[in-house]
């Protein structure tokens, strides 16, 4: 019975791991032709991030819950949140007056992007110690 509950615990959080790695490499190649697409900037209708939430959330069940709230809260809130909330004043400082440059939208991009990658790669050290299984990140 117990070796059933720890499946259950690696699943989800394979499941989890999977997801944050999809969004990692979507920032790393896809970010840039994303913002660059888009006629209106409405955050609401991001699957790259929502996607990877929703299964956060989906699985916080059978997570332990130190990863459930280190994803949750270090990663989406103190991480994404306000790098994504920057980088949109930046691009709506910039619709309003274009003349300042695309430097520091590039600049917050490559922020919110090594910073993700930094609390990815904690939250894998921190389920690899909570799961005993190793986690792959794959940049192809």
């Amino acid at each position: 019975m117990l070796s059933f509950f720890k499946n259950e615990r690696v699943k989800s959080t394979v499941k989890v791991w999977k997801a944050l790695v999809k969004l990692n490499e979507f920032l790393q190649k896809d970010f840039i032709t994303f913002i660059q697409s888009q006629s209106v900037i409405d955050v609401s209708n991001w699957q790259f991030i929502n996607e990877p939430l929703h299964i956060l959330e989906t699985e916080s069940v059978n997570m332990d819950f130190i990863l459930y709230d280190f994803a949750k809260n270090e990663i989406f809130i103190n991480t994404l949140q306000i790098e994504v909330n920057k980088l949109l004043d930046l691009l709506r400082e910039y619709l309003k007056d274009n003349s300042k440059g695309l430097n520091s939208i590039n600049l917050q991009i490559n922020s919110l992007r090594r910073k993700y990658f930094l609390k990815l790669n904690e939250f894998r050290n921190l389920a690899e110690s909570y799961t005993n299984e190793k986690y792959e990140l794959n940049m192809n």
